[in-house]
């Protein structure tokens, strides 16, 4: 008898703990639902600016993964939304960026966001890109991005984008050419007056 109530003991208390385990994962699922709620509710309120932003926009969580992506910013990069959500976005990024970019979100936790930085991307057509390819797709797009804070208690960062990569080559060639023509009328202007 007594081994029976103490065998009907054991299973009351193993079935107890089984219930506050499964009482503790329903309250942590709960939590984590309230959360996901709150992010959607908060997208959706903005959702139709978004989706019509004729800029790329991504919002970053402080772990530097991507919630959320814009349409446009699967155009400018190449990747769908599902492979940019839940990824690192200095996967992204070229080699180069990598020590600027850190630099930049360490200044998000001193609350400075900056506007308007240039950053070298690499869009997904140029991943695999063997160097003589490169001169049919650009390996590295420059992108002019600003940052924001967004969802405070999450700190997550939007990252608004633009491609600046045609604009840039062409302020490099237009400074050039301008260079070259200032030397040429140097130098005439010089023989000019040696005459």
């Amino acid at each position: 008898l007594l081994e029976l109530i103490a065998n009907a003991a054991a299973m009351t208390l193993r079935n107890a703990q089984m219930s506050e385990s499964l009482s503790y994962e329903k309250r942590q699922v709960s939590l984590h639902r309230a959360r996901v709620e709150h992010r959607i509710k908060f997208f959706q309120r903005y959702a139709d600016f978004f989706e019509r932003a004729a800029d790329g926009m991504v919002v970053v969580d402080h772990a530097g993964r991507i919630l959320f992506s814009n349409p446009r910013a699967s155009d400018i990069s190449g990747y769908s939304s599902t492979e940019l959500d839940g990824v690192g976005v200095l996967r992204f990024l070229s080699r180069k960026e990598i020590g600027r970019a850190a630099k930049i979100v360490r200044g998000f936790r001193s609350g400075i966001y900056p506007r308007g930085v240039d950053i070298r991307f690499v869009p997904k057509s140029a991943r695999g890109q063997s160097p003589a390819d490169s001169k049919a797709e650009p390996r590295e797009l420059i992108l002019n991005v600003t940052f924001s804070p967004v969802l405070r208690a999450e700190r997550a960062v939007l990252f608004m984008f633009r491609d600046v990569t045609l604009e840039r080559a062409t302020e490099v060639e237009l400074r050039r050419t301008t260079e070259f023509l200032a030397r040429v009328i140097a130098r005439a202007a010089q023989g000019y007056l040696d005459r």
